[in-house]
């Protein structure tokens, strides 16, 4: 694990998985960059395409997701149906 912390390529690589982590992405990929004395113009490409590279994975399984997620019972169903509702609820705007 060191090899993150103390070589070059490990740290773009911790950048480039830090944004791919919802919630964190950018926003907190890019001050650990710099935090690990990254250059902040070498880190935001590298921390852009990590938050970009999983949208086409999620779009193409999100149904396949949804599906698994709401055979369960109590919170994870609760979150697709929530989720689903606030997608439907858009539904007008999106075919305008």
């Amino acid at each position: 694990m060191s090899f993150l912390w103390t070589t070059y390529w490990g740290k773009l690589i911790t950048t480039f998985l830090v944004s791919m982590v919802p919630i964190i992405e950018l926003r907190g990929a890019l001050p650990i960059a710099t935090g690990m004395e990254v250059a902040w113009y070498i880190a935001l490409p590298v921390a852009i395409i990590g938050n970009i590279l999983p949208v086409p994975f999620i779009i193409m399984f999100i149904r396949k997701i949804f599906a698994w997620m709401s055979k369960r019972e109590g919170f994870l169903a609760r979150v697709v149906v929530k989720m689903e509702n606030k997608a439907y609820s858009k539904k007008d705007t999106i075919e305008k």
